[in-house]
């Protein structure tokens, strides 16, 4: 009878050190898809800021154009009248 124990003491043992090993590696893993995820969001944060600014410039560039060519329209209308009165 001590003898089965024993071997069933046995068999239960390389199965928990089997298990544990799983557990370590599954964790080693998740720390590294972790680390993974954590430089993507980064990432991605730092490509929506750019993205924002980006578009924020060019809105203003859009405003900075039609600003100017309305100065444009302005003074040559204003340049037009004073050849007419010359």
């Amino acid at each position: 009878m001590s003898i089965e124990l024993k071997k069933r003491h046995d068999i239960m043992q390389k199965k928990l050190e089997i298990v544990s090993k799983e557990k370590s590696d599954l964790s080693k893993q998740m720390k590294q898809l972790y680390v993974i995820f954590t430089k993507q969001r980064k990432a991605l944060e730092l490509s929506i800021k750019k993205t924002k600014k980006l578009e924020i410039d060019s809105a203003m560039s859009e405003k900075t154009v039609i600003d100017l060519q309305n100065s444009s329209k302005i003074y040559t209308s204003k340049l037009n009248d004073l050849e007419a009165v010359i």
